[in-house]
């Protein structure tokens, strides 16, 4: 555990702190991967990108500046040059462009300054989102009897699926 600054036990339920690099943390980020690692164990899942998901959907809109919080929280202690790491920094970046989407109320976690300074990373958000959408619908499309189409991801999607994925990402870009 020298590399992070907190670990789970979902055999037991324990999460366990490194004194040395958890001091470092902001209190945002303490509460970031607290919840993170809190879901590791609730959702049971050694998968790093739901326990993000579950520490991004607890802490969304709970206090000022949390949705830019929750992704500098990842960007400094993940290594972006890492591939899934860098996967992780782009599920959150989806995460965050979707809550302002629904919440078109609240100021904007995601402007277009920031987007400007990320450079790719909105990009492979999306296509990161864009991907995970056509691997949950997969399994549907193939029992369907509706004529199929092959994506450039190798998916075979029905037709109304596609027209629907379309229509997300159009609301997405806009």
């Amino acid at each position: 555990m020298k590399d992070t600054p907190m670990a789970a036990d979902r055999t037991t339920g324990t999460i366990y702190i490194n004194p040395k690099l958890y001091s470092k943390l902001s209190i945002f980020e303490k509460k970031f991967w607290d919840q993170h690692e809190k879901g590791h164990i609730i959702l049971n899942t050694s998968d790093e990108i739901k326990a993000d998901t579950y520490a991004f959907n607890k802490l969304a809109g709970t206090e000022f500046r949390s949705l830019k919080q929750m992704i500098e929280a990842a960007e400094n202690l993940l290594n972006e040059n890492c591939p899934y790491h860098q996967e992780r920094i782009d599920n959150l970046y989806a995460l965050a462009l979707k809550w302002d989407r629904e919440h078109p109320q609240l100021n904007k976690a995601i402007s277009t300054k920031n987007i400007a300074e990320t450079g790719n990373a909105i990009n492979n958000a999306l296509e990161t989102m864009g991907a995970y959408m056509l691997g949950a619908v997969n399994a549907g499309a193939s029992a369907s009897n509706n004529a199929a189409k092959t994506t450039t991801l190798g998916t075979t999607l029905s037709t109304s699926t596609i027209v629907i994925i379309a229509i997300i990402a159009f609301m997405l870009i806009k």
